[in-house]
């Protein structure tokens, strides 16, 4: 979405820069009305990771997710986020992916003070020299492009067979397994699963009009019950529940 207006909270996302692409996927901005109270944010699993800076320039890292996070965010604060891609968390913090899944971890304990620095206030600030400095960090990252290609095709088609897609990248299934873990943070299954949730609630999005069950079927779900405990346990709300909160 380019821009969201949701009650008390108003969300921006911006395209990454060309030169960028295969480290970030999109910078985001999202703003608290003042005197409303806490604003709770359902955060749906979408395969990212994100480096987060809010109103009063904390740096963390929120990686990738298996569950819904409801964060409580304060009246008139603000949040700004880089969303990594997928498969560059790993190259670009230097650790195994998946210690960071379903965490929030200062970016401070993953990355050298200058860069945590520059991160908040390019982030937060929009200062230009941080700016260029926090893009010259990026850019110095080269994520293993046949990963990048293998989640490509595991989030664009979720029934795709994953031992296929392994053989096509040169790698055994269980290779593909823990290749993913490292850089990306899920397992080849558990990033499908989070893809054919969003897939469905972008299908949705786009046709606001059609039914459960066809919804289900072209997102590839082996039916709507298969929906339906899917949606309860990654997003911890019934399919209708879902639909109705990105919606409305």
């Amino acid at each position: 979405m380019n821009e969201t207006d949701i009650v008390a909270s108003t969300y921006r996302e911006r395209p990454a820069r060309p030169e960028l692409r295969h480290v970030v996927a999109c910078t985001w901005h999202q703003r608290i009305a003042p005197g409303c109270g806490p604003y709770q944010q359902r955060v749906l699993p979408d395969g990212h990771a994100d480096l987060v800076v809010d109103e009063r320039g904390h740096a963390v890292l929120v990686g990738a997710a298996t569950r819904v996070a409801l964060p409580e965010l304060p009246a008139g604060g603000a949040v700004h986020g880089l969303r990594l891609a997928f498969h560059a968390v790993g190259p670009l913090l230097r650790v195994p992916a998946a210690e960071l899944t379903d965490r929030v971890v200062p970016l401070s304990a993953l990355v050298s003070g200058p860069v945590v620095t520059a991160v908040r206030d390019a982030l937060g600030d929009g200062d230009p020299a941080a700016t260029v400095l926090t893009q010259r960090w990026l850019a110095g990252v080269a994520p293993d492009p046949r990963v990048g290609a293998a989640v490509r095709a595991l989030w664009r088609r979720p029934g795709l067979e994953i031992v296929s897609v392994a053989d096509w990248i040169g790698l055994s299934g269980r290779q593909l397994h823990r290749v993913l873990l490292a850089e990306v943070g899920l397992g080849p299954k558990m990033f499908q699963r989070v893809g054919r949730l969003q897939r469905f609630l972008a299908l949705a999005g786009s046709d606001p009009g059609r039914g459960l069950a066809e919804l289900a079927a072209e997102a590839g779900y082996a039916d709507q019950p298969h929906l339906s405990r899917e949606a309860k346990t990654l997003a911890g709300l019934t399919a209708t529940q879902l639909l109705a909160y990105q919606l409305g």
